[in-house]
Parts: C-alpha cells; structure tokens; sequence
C-alpha cells in the first residue's frame, strides 16, 4: 500500500491513525514547547483535538446544536478540553478541583437526560446511576498518580472494551468511534510512557468525558446492556492489582507496569463482555 492509499479515506485503519497522529503531535508539541508546567496542562487537549480531528474528517462539521446522543459527542470532547483547561489554569486545591469535577459531572448527566426540569421516580433513578459513573470515572482518573501512565492506561482500556462491546452487537459505528477514542488516547499514552507527562484536567475531561460519553450512550439507547457498561468501571480500580504484581524494579518496573496494568484490566473486560453478550442472547 502506498503512502498516499495509507492517508486515504478509502483505507479502514486512516482515521485510527489520524486521530493517533494528531494526538501524538499535539500533546507533543505542546509539552517540549510549552515545558513541565504549562506544556503538560496544554498537552492533555491531545485526546480531544485527536478525536475531533477524526471526526471532522468522517463527518464534517456539525450542522447545529446536537439531537442525539451521537451527534454529541464531539461537543462533549472540546467542552471537556476546555473545562479541563480552566481548572487546571486556576490551579484549584483538591477539594475545589473536586468539587468542580463533581459539577462538571451533574452537568454532564442533566445534558444527557435531555435537560428534564421535571422529575420522576424512574427518571431519577436513571439520572442517579448515570452520575454516579460519571463521578466514579473522573475521581477515580483524577486520584491517580499524575506522573505516571496509569491513568491514561485505563482510559485506553475502557474505550477498547467498549469499541470491543460496540462489535460484538454488530454495531460497527459505535464500534469506530470507540476506536477513535482509544487512538486518541494512545496519542498522549505515548508521551505519558516515555517521558511521564502528567495527566491534566484537559485529558481528565475530554478523554474520560469522550469514553463516558459513549458509555452513556450505548446504555441509553439499550444498545449494550446497562450492567455491562457497569463492570467496565472495574477498569478503574485495576491499577490496585496491577501494582502488587512483580515486574522488576527502577526503569525495567516503569517500562513493564503499564502492559501488567493493560492485561490487569483484561479481567473485567472479558466479565463485561460476558454480560453483554448474555444480555443480548436473552433479549432475542
């Protein structure tokens, strides 16, 4: 395959790699130019503009304000990055930068209720478990070591299995954009293996919001079965098992921790996608 074939959009793997380059580039970038400090911060927006790059060329621009829960993830990417920015500008004490994750959170449920101003029991209910993932993914994510890749491993892992979830349903779309997520996150993976770029409030919020994103999506159309998007949030409390494993010490420990993280998760990936798969099975 030539060159020109490999940047075509008539080459299946294109926009993977598109939304891994930009990433890669951007949070590169930004990080020698901008330093240790504000360089890491404007790094993380990788995710988002890797994503949004992929996206843009597959489907073009928006033509409006978003209708569905498809259409909305681009908008919950750049609103993520530039959240994530803010806070991170403002340097916030833990308790404010949780306290303005925990918003960011309830904002994020309510727009994907459709922002109801009424309630009801059942509608109450699902508004309640909806932002208790969305609350256990971003402090969950945000309590990780920042210098490390753990994060970022996680998060890669989680769109994966649901990129994985989106094809084993035959829904090939779904599919394509939880791979776009997961390129995009490997982007800034890269920097955060090789150097240990901390993971900002801009990767926090646009990659983890990305990933949430289609979760919720997924579950609200009953595309994948609720409680399998649940066992997913297991990924997040991987890195627990991860480090009781014995994988060397000093640079051998710091170059193999990430891959016994990433096979740590394979565990409640495989479980999700059982019940998904069964959840399906019974629905026929």
């Amino acid at each position: 395959m030539s060159v020109p074939q490999v940047f075509s959009l008539s080459n299946p793997w294109f926009l993977y790699l598109l939304a891994f380059l930009l990433s890669c580039a951007v949070a590169g970038v930004a990080r020698l130019a901008g330093g240790p400090g504000r360089g890491a911060v404007l790094a993380g927006s990788g995710i988002s503009i890797g994503f949004l790059g992929a996206w843009l060329a597959l489907y073009g621009m928006p033509a409006g304000l978003p209708r569905s829960l498809f259409e909305q993830l681009p908008f919950i990417a750049l609103a993520g990055c530039i959240l994530g920015l803010l806070i991170d500008a403002f340097s916030l004490r833990k308790g404010a930068r949780t306290a303005a994750l925990v918003v960011c959170a309830i904002l994020a449920a309510w727009t994907a209720l459709r922002w109801p101003l009424s309630w009801s029991w059942p509608l109450a209910l699902k508004g309640g478990l909806l932002l208790a993932a969305w609350v256990c993914l971003l402090l969950r994510l945000d309590s990780r070591p920042y210098n490390e890749p753990v994060a970022p491993v996680m998060l890669l892992m989680a769109a994966l299995a649901l990129a994985a979830m989106a094809w084993m349903v035959g829904q090939a779309g779904w599919m394509r954009l939880g791979g776009l997520a997961a390129a995009a996150t490997a982007g800034v993976l890269v920097w955060a293996w090789a150097i240990g770029l901390s993971f900002s409030a801009a990767a926090l919020l646009g990659g983890g919001g990305l990933v949430m994103g289609i979760a919720q999506a997924l579950g609200l159309a009953q595309i994948i079965s609720p409680f399998a998007l649940a066992v997913l949030l297991l990924i997040f409390f991987a890195d627990g098992t991860a480090q009781r494993l014995v994988l060397g010490s000093g640079l051998l420990r710091r170059l193999f921790q990430p891959l016994g993280l990433a096979l740590v998760c394979l565990f409640p990936i495989a479980l999700a996608l059982a019940v998904a798969y069964v959840a399906a099975e019974m629905r026929l």
